[in-house]
């Protein structure tokens, strides 16, 4: 009896037309994602998207005539349908990305079908599932995790040969966020290794015939985003090429602090996997597949020389980008990983595939063992993982939609809403719509808060002060008369202390 269930339940899991392994898998992913959905208020950076949305959503402000947008629309306009069908909520706002994040699963599944090999699809789409790293990014409003599913479903379009298509869904990559113009060369390199595939051979009049497609397909995107910026409040005709020169310095080599930034990349590359089997596995994957491809690449089939190539392909991209950000001045932004977060995964995902073929682990028990351990260690890399410091988790940040419900049902029409800190971005979502003049003690200092105090034509004057400031309270209150009237918890931890001038 136990041997017919067993060769029922391996014949239903191995069942290529009812893939059981690909939908548990998703279905693990979509579970992963929804134990931190909405567990944190918005950061700063999700709030300013937000207020951008709800411009689309609540004024028919397609344009952005209203606002000073600095980045490009695409994501703006994916998500304002949700909030006018849906409603105005921050996990409407959120739904996008989750989807996205969801749907990368499959993604990446598919690609390494075509690429590689069901194996690897399997290994990369469970690693994906369970990343920590891409968990707790699915459900936020950072603009990179649209701009990662976009570059994984355009990837997959070039590999079943619609190129046009595919150019177009990396133009709208480009029009969500300009860094995805880093993974052009993985485009590039893909395109020739595709067209070598399927051709046998590699002519580049007819390579640059069949790919000039794709290349048409990024364009039509992103002229309609050149004429988008030219109907902004402000023209913005290098939106495109902000990403690289907001900070004037960001290709200056910076060698200086070159073993600081490795340690600082570092704790957020290791969150990927978030476990040390795993993590050892991926430092290791340069020697374990260049070592595969020296010792088979002379002794297989063409279709396998290619899987190789694809390999190395891979592992230049994904280390060459890192090294980028270590040695550039970039800033250190944990969700800028996202672009090549999936392509470490399918690194990793190849190694797994090797170690399982290998010898070494030819016997049943050891690999079965094998497989169990590295299964084992996804798992336990999510636990506490609500708790990492990343995403939408932002010290700044929680508790200020608190902080706006207090303001909404006390604070009348116009007051004067200080800041001990710099007014947060979060607020003109938390806020929108409300006719409160923020500012903050911060830049303003005391004495312009106290020419406030003086002018009566404040009605109301509210300060808001962070857990850390709350030392510089005692100095106002000495000069101007301020009570608290609510203070803000999250987590049993006081985040906002609320005080109100009386005059």
């Amino acid at each position: 009896m136990s041997t017919k269930f067993i060769n029922k339940f391996s014949s239903v899991w191995n069942n290529k037309d009812w893939n059981v392994p690909l939908i548990a898998i998703i279905l693990l992913g979509v579970a992963f994602r929804l134990s931190v959905f909405s567990t944190h208020d918005f950061h700063c950076d999700e709030g300013l998207h937000g207020s951008y949305v709800l411009d689309i959503a609540t004024k028919d402000d397609w344009r952005f005539r209203s606002d000073d947008v600095d980045r490009p629309p695409v994501f703006f306009y994916v998500t304002a349908p949700f909030v006018k069908v849906l409603g105005n909520h921050v996990n409407v706002i959120r739904l996008p990305n989750f989807m996205g994040s969801v749907a990368s699963i499959f993604l990446i599944y598919l690609i390494c079908i075509k690429l590689f090999n069901r194996r690897t699809a399997l290994w990369a789409s469970f690693l994906l599932a369970v990343s920590p790293y891409n968990i707790v990014f699915g459900p936020t409003v950072f603009i990179d995790v649209l701009m990662s599913f976009f570059i994984l479903w355009s990837f997959y379009l070039l590999c079943v040969d619609k190129t046009f298509l595919s150019g177009i869904v990396f133009g709208l990559a480009l029009g969500t966020k300009q860094p995805a113009v880093m993974a052009v060369p993985v485009f590039i390199s893909f395109s020739i290794l595709l067209f070598w595939k399927n051709n046998n051979q590699f002519n580049i009049k007819l390579y640059l015939k069949k790919y000039s497609k794709w290349i048409y397909g990024c364009l039509i995107i992103l002229v309609l985003v050149f004429v988008w910026s030219a109907l902004c409040q402000r023209p913005r005709f290098g939106m495109l090429g902000k990403a690289f020169s907001h900070q004037s310095s960001v290709f200056t080599l910076d060698l200086g602090s070159f073993f600081e930034r490795i340690r600082q990349w570092w704790q957020y590359i290791k969150l990927t996997f978030n476990s040390i089997p795993l993590n050892i596995l991926f430092i290791l994957s340069i020697p374990l597949l260049v070592y595969n491809s020296i010792s088979l690449f002379f002794n297989i089939e063409f279709r396998r020389k290619l899987e190789i190539i694809a390999d190395i392909i891979l592992i230049l991209f994904v280390y060459t980008h890192i090294l980028l950000f270590v040695m550039f001045q970039f800033k250190v932004y944990d969700r800028y990983l996202l672009l090549i977060s999936p392509f470490m995964i399918i690194v990793l995902a190849r190694v797994l595939n090797y170690i399982i073929k290998s010898p070494v682990v030819k016997n049943k028990f050891i690999r079965t063992g094998f497989i169990l351990v590295i299964i084992l260690s996804g798992f336990c890399s999510t636990k506490n993982i609500s708790r990492l410091d990343m995403g939408a988790v932002y010290s700044k940040s929680d508790g200020m939609s608190n902080v706006a419900v207090y303001l909404k049902n006390n604070a009348l029409p116009k007051s004067l809403v200080y800041f001990t800190r710099e007014v947060p971005w979060e607020m003109w979502y938390y806020g929108y719509g409300m006719k409160w003049r923020k500012r903050t003690l911060l830049y303003e200092g005391k004495q312009k808060f106290l020419r406030d105090v003086r002018d009566r034509f404040h009605k109301e004057i509210y300060i808001i002060a962070y857990k850390d400031d709350l030392g510089t309270i005692p100095d106002i209150q000495n000069k101007c008369t301020i009570v608290p009237v609510h203070n803000v918890y999250r987590g049993g931890t006081e985040k906002f202390r609320i005080y109100k001038v009386i005059r």
